[in-house]
C-alpha cells in the first residue's frame, strides 16, 4: 500500500505531465514550433534551441517583454527529453521499425 504522500506526488506528476512532455514549456516549443519539422538528421540541444531561438525572436529589438518572457519561458525546456524523442524518432525513421 502507498502513503499518501508518495501517492500525493504521483498524482502530481501525472498533473504536471503535458501531453507525456515533462514540462509545459517543452510540450509547447515541440507542439507549437519543432512539431512540423521533418529532422532527416540526429539533432542536438544546440540544433534545436537556435531553431527555436530564431523562430522566437525574429523581430527581438520590438518586443522586449515578449523577449524577457520568452527568454524564461525557454529556459524551463527539456531540451535533452526533446533531442531523445527526435534522435529516437529519426533512427526508428531510418531502420524502417514501424513500416
Amino acid at each position: 500500500m502507498q502513503t499518501a504522500p508518495h501517492y500525493c506526488l504521483l498524482l502530481k506528476n501525472i498533473y504536471m505531465s503535458y501531453n507525456g512532455w515533462s514540462n509545459h514549456a517543452t510540450f509547447r516549443v515541440h507542439n507549437d514550433i519543432l512539431n512540423g519539422i521533418a529532422f532527416e538528421d540526429t539533432v542536438s540541444i544546440d540544433d534545436l534551441r537556435e531553431i527555436v531561438t530564431n523562430t522566437v525572436f525574429r523581430d527581438r529589438d520590438a518586443y522586449f517583454l515578449l523577449n524577457d518572457y520568452a527568454n524564461l519561458f525557454l529556459n524551463t525546456v527539456n531540451w535533452g527529453e526533446l533531442v531523445e524523442v527526435y534522435n529516437t524518432d529519426i533512427l526508428t525513421m531510418k531502420l524502417n521499425i514501424n513500416g
